[in-house]
């Protein structure tokens, strides 16, 4: 009873579109999704070098396949790279990050 109305309340309210989820390209798939900026701390081993990063929140059934660490990925047609994925509770939760420009 409890993880059907989690299920519920994750499409009704969390990922509604007019609530807090908006719509990405995730690998040519559109899904509604939470997106925020991750920060992630520098990289000392290659010095000049920064990153972006953004924690992706999405249900579960969306995902095409196991986003594992350091696998590519396209959101909204631009390269990243996994940087973790988790899922709880039909929730997916998946960081991502890349090179600044």
């Amino acid at each position: 009873m409890f993880n059907t109305q989690l299920e519920k309340d994750i499409s009704s309210i969390f990922l509604n579109l007019r609530e807090f989820a908006e719509q990405i390209d995730l690998d040519g798939q559109e899904v509604p999704a939470v997106v925020e900026d991750l920060e992630l701390s520098p990289d000392n081993s290659r010095e000049g070098v920064s990153f972006e990063g953004r924690t992706l929140y999405l249900h579960a059934v969306c995902l095409q396949y196991e986003y594992v660490p350091h696998k590519s990925c396209l959101l909204n047609g631009e390269v990243w790279y996994v940087l973790e994925s988790s899922v709880e509770l039909g929730l997916a939760i998946v960081k991502l990050y890349r090179e600044k420009a």
